[in-house]
């Protein structure tokens, strides 16, 4: 990826963080750009949290309110920033493979 796109992508993100009307679409262009068939976007300031915020495209925002009231605590991919070290890692852009092995579904 170029420089210019890169940049791009990052206007639209810091875009959206102030318009939450921009979200759907900057979801969207991003899970098109990176062949992504979903692509899920979560801030917090604590692992052992819910996140403060989660945008998930392809999910309605009654699922990502339920994910943030309930279902965080058994996500398999969250989790595994606590055991894997990841979320340590800052700023973190990471596949669902890198976090959860396909392995890992099998057992």
């Amino acid at each position: 990826m170029d420089e210019a796109l890169f940049n791009s992508l990052i206007e639209k993100i810091y875009a959206a963080v102030f318009d939450d009307a921009i979200w759907d679409d900057m979801m969207k262009s991003l899970r098109l750009r990176f062949d992504a068939s979903v692509v899920t976007a979560m801030a917090w300031d604590r692992l052992d949290t819910a996140p403060f915020f989660l945008r998930s495209a392809n999910s309605s925002p009654d699922f990502d309110h339920s994910y943030q009231e309930h279902f965080h605590t058994c996500d398999l991919w969250r989790l595994s920033f606590r055991y894997t070290g990841a979320g340590l890692k800052q700023p973190l852009v990471v596949t669902a493979e890198a976090l959860v092995p396909r392995t890992t579904h099998l057992q």
